[in-house]
């Protein structure tokens, strides 16, 4: 409707409420006795789901020809487990898909992996500087490659909509030219 923004605003503290109220239901079912007995599971199903999930975000990325920086961002970013889990798992242990051990289980290593995230961020970002140097050194490259036969040409810095004009211009003139843009 036209006042989306004002019922937006409206549920917002409620947003946040009910946001609260999900987590601390979530993190009252989970049996402290049975993750201190089952920390060994707890953190093999951990580490197998963010390794699996950041492989394949990667794999992902990569065949979509995102850079290498990008990439491992976003695989680190994305590795933990959502709280999408607390609400599929919650109905397959009440109909007896999934013994309530197990469920607390997996409970526990998508509440780790969501406290991980913010480090999972970091470790990230460290990691992918060391492709983007590599990366920037090869894109200049490229374009020095592209760049050599250029003489007496005109550097147009800014190729927005005055920058198009000259450029246009410059073209109809049979000048060469480079423009430079953000």
């Amino acid at each position: 409707t036209e006042y989306r923004h004002q019922v937006e605003a409206d549920i917002q503290p409620f947003y946040g409420l009910l946001l609260g109220l999900f987590f601390m239901s979530i993190g009252m079912s989970i049996d402290l006795n049975l993750v201190f007995d089952n920390a060994g599971a707890i953190f093999f199903v951990l580490g197998t789901m963010m390794f699996v999930k950041a492989i394949i975000i990667f794999g992902l990325c990569k065949a979509f020809s995102i850079s290498t920086y990008t990439t491992i961002r976003v695989a680190m970013l994305l590795a933990a487990g959502g709280e999408f889990v607390f609400i599929l798992l919650k109905p397959a242990v009440l109909q007896g898909y999934i013994d309530d051990d197990t469920a607390q289980v997996i409970f526990m290593a998508v509440a780790i992996s969501m406290a991980l995230s913010p480090f999972m961020a970091s470790w990230g970002k460290r990691l992918g500087d060391k492709f983007l140097d590599a990366e920037a050194e090869a894109k200049i490259s490229r374009s020095k490659d592209e760049l050599d036969d250029l003489r007496e040409h005109i550097i147009i810095a800014g190729y927005g909509r005055v920058g198009k004009i000259v450029g246009r211009v410059l073209t109809e003139r049979m000048i060469p030219f480079v423009a430079i843009d953000h």
